[in-house]
């Protein structure tokens, strides 16, 4: 026990004298002599031989720090920043639903497709219901693991037995983690991209983001780098992974074998946080950051809640304490069996790393409460506090919801604005200039209903402008046109609408909105609409619906004279009653 003693007296004094040369912030200083102690703690009950620790912030580091060993058997060796590390579940996120997306956004893969469009073995015994949105999320209906024995018996055995899992339960309805699941999304893009998912991934992912230390199956020049995991069959592994399904696939599997660092995780989640792009380099698309990264819910549990995850990454879950349970709403993670955590948050701008090999040397060490207690440390004492939710019976207005999560939606996006007086936050602000200012938010165009962007024209017809002190075109859509047209929309990625509506079928507004609408489906355009309240209320629902036939600007869609909902809702009718194929998010 002599080196423990030893090396907890080291990082003691290491931790109480880095902040004060480097002029960090007490409370910070203060912070990382507790998550010294706590890890060197950790290390003296067995729970891991050492860890790499990274917490960024708004641009910079809080935490990054390395503790204890990579190495405790046969030989000692520390731990470094620069250590690579098995980050086995992390893979599913970072390398195969991260090159999924990328499929889905060049039109080669779609989410609601069925598996068996791209993998044709994988049918029958009502497989034939599963789509690929249901392997993302783990609630396809497979089971979490096959028998090890189906792969003793080479590759091709393997995924015979692979492509006829039983299914258990009706896909959609019910979340099981399973690394099944990401086995045959690993082998989706193996299928529609004509590359294995290691070399797919290194193209795509690693090499335009500079990852230069991540990737699977690491070669020999990295191997003094790599913190071991176990032994299996009485050699320690360094450098193989970990999980003994991707290693009877030869390292390369969807569910596990990618190795990386901490600074090559902290640049694809500075990608992610930038909505999609890192250095000038776009790797995601703002609007395929947000389909991999937007929560669903999965189902409900009595002893839960809702059980939350994205199309990759965890969100609300029983997997979810090691984020600390204090980040916002907004963020998403994961972990890895060999002691791996990752969390990135788009509102708060930051992203928590944890990385040990906490089954060195013997399998037995513990570290999702240690990695969990780390972050929360950090979010309560060093980063500013989110605004408290309003009370319940208060109302938050679309445009107010959107600056709460940093508008997040919109970052990188080229937008155009549908909107005129009525379009401000609960502050008086214009939604316009809100935009304007806000960060990565790139404001092309305001769009004007009847009446203008100012509502003081009482005309037929009104001609385009420009808004003062915005410096914008403001396209009217009440002229020679009202409908956006194509050369409009071209250097646009979506449309934000925001205007009060009145309640009642006559306003001309939610006839905008509807044409808008439908000129976003028609060129591929995304359709966000700020949400209001309904002034008439959402219980009273009154008058004829109109004629069949007699639809005009005036009463655009076969609503009641007083409709009873807001135009959010109105535009979820309009979608599906018009069968519009357009992205929509309210």
């Amino acid at each position: 026990m002599m080196h423990v003693r030893f090396q907890f007296c080291w990082l003691a004094l290491l931790a109480f004298f880095a902040p004060l040369v480097c002029g960090q912030p007490p409370d910070l200083a203060t912070v990382k002599q507790e998550i010294a102690a706590q890890i060197v703690t950790a290390i003296a009950e067995g729970d891991l031989p050492g860890a790499v620790v990274g917490f960024w912030h708004d641009g910079s580091w809080l935490v990054r720090d390395a503790y204890g060993d990579r190495q405790v058997e046969p030989n000692r060796e520390p731990m470094t920043l620069d250590t690579v590390f098995d980050m086995a579940s992390i893979t599913k996120p970072v390398a195969t639903a991260t090159s999924v997306m990328i499929l889905v956004q060049r039109g080669q893969l779609a989410l609601d497709a069925p598996v068996k469009q791209y993998l044709p073995k994988f049918t029958g015994d009502g497989r034939d219901a599963v789509c690929v949105k249901h392997l993302l999320t783990h609630t396809a209906g497979l089971i979490p693991d096959n028998a090890i024995g189906d792969y003793e018996s080479g590759v091709e055995t393997a995924w015979a037995r692979l492509y006829g899992s039983s299914i258990k339960t009706t896909p959609g309805t019910k979340f099981v983690y399973s690394d099944v699941s990401f086995l045959l999304l690993g082998k989706i893009v193996e299928m529609v991209s004509g590359q294995s998912l290691d070399q797919f991934a290194r193209t795509n992912i690693y090499e335009p983001l500079k990852m230069e230390n991540s990737g699977y199956s690491p070669s020999t020049a990295l191997r003094p780098r790599i913190a071991p995991t176990e032994p299996r069959d009485g050699v320690m592994l360094r450098g193989e992974v970990h999980d003994p399904r991707s290693a009877l696939l030869g390292g390369v599997a969807g569910h596990a074998g990618l190795f990386s660092t901490l600074d090559d995780i902290a640049r694809y989640s500075q990608m992610m946080l930038n909505n999609g792009e890192l250095d000038g380099v776009r790797v995601l698309r703002p609007e395929t950051v947000f389909k991999l990264t937007a929560p669903h819910v999965l189902e409900t549990r009595a002893d839960f809640g809702p059980v939350t995850r994205t199309n990759g990454f965890d969100h609300h879950s029983a997997y979810s304490y090691n984020s600390g349970d204090v980040l916002s709403d907004a963020a998403y993670g994961h972990g890895g069996f060999t002691g791996t955590v990752l969390w990135i948050d788009p509102v708060r701008n930051c992203f928590f790393i944890f990385l040990s090999n906490r089954l060195h040397p013997d399998g037995k060490g513990n570290v999702n409460r240690l990695a969990g207690s780390i972050a929360k440390k950090i979010v309560e004492r060093c980063l500013p506090e989110l605004p408290k939710p309003d009370d319940l019976t208060k109302i938050s207005l679309g445009v107010d919801v959107l600056q709460q999560a940093g508008f997040r939606q919109l970052r990188g996006l080229r937008v155009g604005l549908v909107s005129n007086q009525t379009g401000r936050d609960a502050a008086g602000r214009s939604t316009a200039e809100l935009l304007r200012e806000a960060p990565q938010v790139k404001l092309r165009a305001l769009f004007s209903p009847e009446h203008g962007y100012e509502g003081m024209l009482d005309q037929s017809r009104i001609g385009d402008s420009t808004a003062a002190g915005l410096e914008l075109p403001i396209f009217s859509l009440y002229g020679e046109s009202r409908r956006p047209s194509a050369a409009q929309l071209e250097q646009l990625d979506c449309l934000v609408y925001d205007i009060q509506d009145i309640g009642c079928r006559f306003y001309t507004y939610i006839s905008t909105m509807r044409e808008c609408m439908m000129a976003c489906a028609e060129h591929g355009k995304k359709f966000i609409v700020l949400d209001r309240p309904n002034p008439l209320g959402g219980l009273n629902v009154r008058g004829p619906l109109i004629d069949a036939g007699k639809e005009s600007f005036v009463a655009c869609h076969a609503l009641p004279v007083q409709h009873g909902m807001t135009v959010g809702e109105l535009a979820l009718l309009m979608r599906q009653e018009l069968e519009l194929k357009l992205e929509l998010e309210v």
